[in-house]
């Protein structure tokens, strides 16, 4: 998801919260595999997973395969992060 993710950041996902929302970042578990991506809900209720790297194609999951337990969709929190790094800063400044 570089540049939006510098590869190997830390990330927090909020489990809780597992629908997809167009143009929000997700992380999609298929199998034991994990993937950081944008979000795109199709016309036939499949999901595009698009990533910020240009060098990766768009998937496609179809509706169909969205029904498996072996998918999951949890909201990644990239704001908390920066939130929790920016409340830590100021309040290392101010002391």
């Amino acid at each position: 998801m570089e540049p939006t993710i510098q590869n190997g950041a830390a990330i927090i996902i909020n489990t809780s919260r597992n629908e997809a929302m167009d143009g929000d970042i997700f992380v999609v578990r298929i199998g034991d595999r994990l993937w950081v991506k944008r979000t795109q809900w199709l016309t036939d209720g499949g999901l595009r997973l698009i990533s910020d790297n240009h060098i990766y194609e768009k998937m496609d999951v179809s509706a169909v395969d969205l029904q498996h337990d072996n998918i999951e969709v949890m909201l990644l929190l990239i704001f908390a992060i920066l939130l929790i790094c920016t409340i830590f800063l100021f309040s290392r400044l101010t002391l």
